[in-house]
C-alpha cells in the first residue's frame, strides 16, 4: 500500500442501526425505498442493499462492492487488515507512521472494507500484469473537471520520457507516478490527485528534477478545492535522491444536504450526527534515486458526514498518469 494516512469518521452510537439508517437514507435520497434489513444481518452473511453496491454485517464491517480491483489482472494479490487509532474527534487514523515503499512493477491497491466500530480497514493490493498495465483505471474526463498544474521545477530540464535508454551521453531520464482516488457508492470518481515525478541522473547523482500534478474533482454536486501545494526534499541540496509531495484538499456539502433535507433527523443520524462538509485531503508522494529506483506513498484523509460510504483506490508505476 505504501505510506498512507486515511482518516475515517466514526461515532460512538449503535453501529448496526447507524449502518441501516445510512443505507436507507442514501436510497431514499435517490428516490428509492429499501427495507432496514441491514440491522438484523448476521456476521457470517452480510446483508446487501438492492440499491447500493455495499453490504454491512453484524460486526460492523462495511463491505464495498463497486471494486475496480476485481476486474484487474493482478499478480501477488493480498488483503491486509489495517488497524488505526481514534483521534480526539472520534475519527479513525491509519498508517501515519508508515514509510515509503520501494516501487517495482506497476501496482494497484483498493480499500475493500471499513469498520468504523473497530477502527479497521481491509485493503487489497497486487501488481499489474504487463497486459493490464496500460489499462489502469483513470479519471474519465467526460464526468468531471480536470485541472493540471505543474510544480516549480527543481531542475531546468523538460519532462523526460519514461522509456528512454541512455545514449552516448551519461545522463539517464526516469519517470514514475503515484495516484490516489476516492470513489462514491455509485462507482463515480469524486476526487483524485496524481504526482508525476521526472528526474535525470548522471554519474550516480541526480542532475535535474521536476514534477507535474494532475488534480480532479467531480464537476457537479458543489465540489471545491484548494490550490495544490508542493514540498521537495533531496536534490539539489542532496543529489543522492529527489522526493516530492503534492497536496490538495477537496470539499463538498451537497451530498449530506440532500440526505438531511429528505430524511430530516434520520438522515442526520445516518451521516454520523456530523454536519461538517465532506473533506478529502490527498497527498501522493514519490521519491527517485540516481539508479532509477523509485518509492511511492500517500498521506490522505477523509472526514465529514457520510464519508463512510466512499473508499479509496491507489495505483503507481513507471511513466506518468492522469
Amino acid at each position: 500500500m505504501g505510506k498512507y494516512q486515511t482518516v475515517r469518521s466514526g461515532r460512538n452510537f449503535p453501529l448496526h442501526w447507524r449502518a441501516a439508517t445510512l443505507v436507507s437514507a442514501i436510497a431514499c435520497a435517490l428516490g428509492i425505498g429499501i427495507p432496514w434489513h441491514t440491522a438484523s444481518a448476521s456476521a457470517s452473511t452480510p446483508s446487501a442493499s438492492p440499491v447500493l453496491p455495499m453490504t454491512v454485517d453484524a460486526t460492523g464491517w462495511i463491505h464495498y462492492e463497486n471494486l475496480e480491483i476485481t476486474s484487474l489482472a493482478l499478480k501477488d494479490r493480498k488483503v491486509a487488515t489495517v488497524s488505526g487509532r481514534r483521534d480526539k474527534d472520534g475519527s479513525c487514523v491509519f498508517g501515519e507512521n508508515a514509510r515509503l515503499t520501494l516501487g517495482g512493477p506497476a501496482g494497484y491497491s483498493e480499500e475493500v472494507a471499513f469498520n468504523p466500530n473497530t477502527c479497521q480497514a481491509k485493503v487489497e493490493s497486487g501488481t499489474l500484469s504487463q497486459s493490464a498495465e496500460g489499462n489502469q483505471p483513470n479519471t474519465n474526463p467526460n464526468t468531471g473537471l480536470i485541472e493540471t498544474s505543474e510544480s516549480t521545477p527543481v531542475g531546468t530540464a523538460s519532462t523526460p520520457s519514461s522509456a528512454s535508454v541512455a545514449g552516448p551521453a551519461t545522463t539517464q531520464p526516469f519517470a514514475d507516478f503515484e495516484k490516489v482516488s476516492y470513489v462514491d457508492p455509485l462507482d463515480i470518481t469524486i476526487t483524485s490527485l496524481t504526482n508525476n515525478l521526472h528526474w535525470e541522473s548522471s554519474n550516480n547523482r541526480i542532475t535535474e528534477a521536476n514534477a507535474t500534478g494532475v488534480s480532479y474533482k467531480f464537476a457537479w454536486d458543489n465540489w471545491s478545492a484548494s490550490n495544490m501545494t508542493w514540498t521537495w526534499w533531496g536534490y539539489p541540496s542532496y543529489p543522492s535522491y529527489t522526493e516530492d509531495q503534492v497536496a490538495q484538499t477537496f470539499y463538498n456539502t451537497d451530498f449530506e444536504a440532500v440526505i438531511v433535507a429528505i430524511m430530516g433527523y434520520a438522515g442526520y443520524a445516518a451521516c454520523g450526527f456530523d454536519s461538517s462538509p465532506a473533506t478529502f485531503y490527498l497527498a501522493p508522494q514519490v521519491k527517485g534515486t540516481p539508479s532509477g529506483y523509485y518509492y511511492y506513498g500517500h498521506l490522505n484523509s477523509v472526514s465529514g458526514g457520510c464519508s463512510d460510504l466512499v473508499h479509496f483506490r491507489e495505483n503507481h508505476g513507471s511513466g506518468s498518469s492522469s
